[in-house]
Formats: structure tokens, sequence, C-alpha cells
């Protein structure tokens, strides 16, 4: 491997939008809901956003000829984090989980066979990497419950707009967050087939100044050539306390208007482009790296790139690599650990998804994404160098942790 550059860094929170661009994301995606004959919401936040949506269900279906908000049962993918689960249970509404299968795909036989203990059923969907066949699972669910009640969160596809905004899509309700694919301070989006009769407020939020402060802090760092370990140290204290300043849901606030102008002139098409490059090189990068296909394989590979690509998912073998250290440290290796050690030289590739006990319980192929999955960046920050300083990183570090135990292969 080339030698490790202390200065740079490859994933973490972006910094700061800046560029100016032709696109008006905001009412580009208003449009083409409107075209569908669908309604469009700009949240502050995806928490926010699913906030609203589970308000606008208590209202529509919990108070509706006599039903119960206790009626209502919410369906979680197990693949799915707290932050997604606590707009829903803070709001005193039952939810279980249900299964996935081993390419992130829904197991329907799973999911319609718990459906049918509920009243009211809420389907949570996740469109994972932009790799899931949402439209085929939602139809099997509505086919099964015609009153089914369907969620999809596009978080991961926000850029590719035809996709969840296709004529096929069964969804009531579509939600995803918009500030995770660029550096702007707040922003999530959703899309329903009628107006929503849930409440949502304007105003200033601790949320938002925390964030543009870090935001800006960031683009300090970036762009400081000696790195100031404090400055980083200031911002992502700053991201932390905005995150804390949630309320997980219960008062959805509206989009600012500083990120509402700052979307309102990006560079979709150079977004666009980057990702797909972007992720096209790193799959050709780890496919020719060593230990692909023995230590770590891609999800649903079936060489098609996502639109708009979010991040690259890889899971890694852990217990395969514990099994073929010559190492103590190798044969303890954790996940975290290994993400740590990336880390450690400027590549960071998180864990999105810390599930819980009783999801890990529900779903064996969830519990096995969550130990085992990392998620490597491909975004417009990046070029090919970052691309390849990523998968050199990761190559150096597993036979690092594997020791000598590599000749053996």
């Amino acid at each position: 491997m080339s030698e490790p550059s202390k200065e740079r860094e490859i994933g973490s929170e972006f910094e700061i939008y800046s560029e100016n661009g032709d696109t008006d994301l905001l009412s580009e995606i208003e449009d083409k809901a409107k075209h569908q004959g669908k309604y469009t919401h700009y949240i502050r936040c995806g928490r926010d956003a699913l906030g609203y949506i589970a308000d606008d269900i208590i209202e529509r279906y919990g108070n509706k000829r006599g039903n119960r908000k206790e009626d209502i049962t919410v369906f979680m993918p197990a693949l799915s984090c707290d932050s997604m689960v606590r707009p829903f249970t803070v709001r005193g509404l039952d939810l279980k989980y249900y299964r996935l299968e081993e390419d992130l795909n829904i197991d329907t036989g799973h999911l319609t066979g718990i459906m049918d203990t509920a009243s009211i059923p809420v389907v949570l969907m996740m469109d994972h990497f932009g790799l899931t066949d949402m439209d085929a699972s939602a139809r099997s669910i509505k086919e099964h419950r015609k009153d089914a009640v369907l969620i999809v969160d596009v978080t991961q596809t926000v850029f590719d707009e035809d996709k969840y905004l296709s004529k096929e899509s069964e969804a009531d309700y579509v939600c995803g967050s918009i500030r995770k694919w660029l550096g702007v301070p707040d922003g999530a989006v959703v899309i329903s087939d009628r107006i929503l009769k849930g409440h949502i407020s304007e105003g200033e939020s601790d949320f938002c100044s925390f964030r543009l402060e870090a935001l800006n802090d960031k683009k300090r760092y970036i762009d400081d050539s000696m790195r100031d370990k404090a400055l980083k140290t200031i911002f992502r204290r700053k991201l932390s306390d905005a995150e804390e300043s949630l309320d997980d849901g219960k008062n959805p606030l509206k989009i600012s208007g500083l990120s509402a102008g700052m979307l309102s002139h990006i560079d979709e098409r150079k977004i666009i482009s980057i990702r797909r490059q972007n992720f096209k090189t790193l799959v050709g990068l780890f496919k020719d790296a060593f230990g692909y296909e023995t230590y770590y394989r891609f999800i649903n590979d079936t060489g098609r790139i996502p639109e708009c690509p979010f991040m690259l998912p890889v899971v890694i073998d852990i217990d395969r690599i514990r099994n073929d250290s010559a190492n103590a440290a190798g044969r303890s290796i954790t996940r975290d650990r290994f993400e740590q050690k990336l880390a450690s030289c400027g590549v960071y590739a998180p864990v999105l998804w810390p599930i819980d006990a009783k999801a890990a319980e529900v779903c064996g192929n969830s519990k096995y994404f969550a130990d085992n999955m990392l998620a490597f960046y491909i975004d417009q920050r990046y070029d090919e160098e970052d691309m390849r300083y990523t998968v050199e990183v990761f190559e150096d570090k597993l036979r690092e942790i594997l020791g000598t135990a590599e000749d053996n292969i």
C-alpha cells in the first residue's frame, strides 16, 4: 500500500455545500410528485418526516370508524435503526419487526404471516442502498392485505425520483432524508397521495443551528492544510449536540429556509455522475483486491449500478477471518474493530443500522448484516484516487489482521 496520508479523510459528515448548479431539487421532486397526483412536504429531518406520517396515520386510521390508536401495528424491517423506530414508539404505537432475505429484499412470506395479527397494519419498507425491489414487495403485501398502509423510506434513493415516483408504486407515503446526500444543515421529504392531517411547525431549531456551525467548521477543517484536530473535535461535538436536540419526531418542523435555498441550485448531474463512476470504480477495485469472495462480498451483486448510488455495502466474513487468522488479535476481531482500523487511516465505513436485540432475534440475516457489513462512501467529494486509496487501506488492514495465514490461501 502507498504511504497512508494522515490528512486524507474519506467519509464522515459533509462540509457546507458551496457549489452553484442549475437544479432546484425541491421543485423537481414536487413537480414529479404532482404529475403522479401526489402531495409533497419538506421537513427538517427523516425522524420528523416519520413523525409527521405517524401523526397522519393515527388521525386518519386510528380515529376512524370506531378504531383506536391501539389497533395500529407498525411493521419495521429488522435492519433499521432507533431513529426510525422511535417516532412510532413515542406515540404509543405497537411495533413488530419483520425479516429480510439474504439480498436485503423483504421476506414477504414472513411479513404477510405476522400482518394477520394486526387490525390496522402499517408497513415501513426501506430501499436498502437502491438494490432492492420495492415494487414487487409492495404488490405482494397489498395482494395479501388491501388495507395495509405502506410507507417507503427512500433515504438511499433520493436522487432517483423516477424509481420511487413510478406509476407502479403502491406506497401510501414516501419519505427520505435529503441532508445525508450533501452538505446542508437539514432537509427531508414526505410524499403522500393526499394532504396530511398532522401538524408541522415552522421556525428555527437548535438542530439546524448546531449543524450549520458544524458544517462550516468541517469546511474550515477540510481547507486547512494542517487539519487542526481541535477543530475536528469541535465540529464532531456540534454534530452530536444537533442529534441530541431532536425529540424523536414528536414535534415535526419544516425544512429551514436556508437549506431550501441551498437545495434550489445544486449540480444534480454532477452529483449523479460522480457517484455512479465512484461506485463502479470501487466495485472493480474490490473485486481485484486480496480476499474478494473469500473474506468479503457484495450484497445482491447483479452488476447493476443504482441510478444514483448512496454508498457501497460490503459484507465481510468475520468468522472466516477469525478462523484463518494467524495471530491472537485477528482471532478475536470484530466488525467494529475492523472499522476502527480503517478509520485510523482516514477511511470511514460506518455501521448504518446497529439493531436491537428484538430485531436480531427475529431475523438472522439482519443480525448477520449488522455484525458484518461496512458501508463505503462513494459520493461527490471523491475521485478515482480516493477509491483506490480506500481499497488499498482495506486490503492492507485485512492482511494485517490475518497475519501470515494469507500464504495458505
